[in-house]
């Protein structure tokens, strides 16, 4: 009998130059995801809107820091569409992050990180 693992899950964002927002209206501001329950080889996808804060265009850029545990980034891979696109002063576009969780983990029951954006 094969017996699946479910692993618990939160995220917190830390944004330069850029703000993340829950709603299209810019009404309600976005500091961190909760991931939920997720299992070996799941992919979870959200989507939240990304407003370019700062004074010039630019492009964004994506990062993940401060994981617990440390080797969860071996196994858990963050993701999402704005790689490389551009962003205009006060713009704001659909971000859609996804989380995909290998297959192959192990050992790990619960794991937090940090989610950077910036200019």
């Amino acid at each position: 009998m094969q017996r699946e693992a479910t692993y618990g899950s939160s995220g917190k964002i830390t944004t330069f130059g850029v703000s993340v927002w829950e709603r299209s209206n810019i009404s309600i501001r976005v500091t961190s995801i909760d991931w939920g329950v997720l299992s070996p080889g799941e992919n979870k996808t959200v989507s939240y809107f990304i407003r370019n804060d700062s004074n010039f265009r630019t492009t964004l850029e994506l990062s993940t820091e401060s994981w617990n545990p440390a080797n969860a980034s071996d196994f858990i891979f963050l993701s999402w569409n704005l790689e490389n696109v551009y962003f205009d002063i006060d713009q704001t576009s659909v971000a859609i992050f996804t989380l995909r969780i290998s297959p192959d983990i192990h050992g790990i029951d619960s794991f937090s990180f940090d989610i950077i954006i910036s200019t």
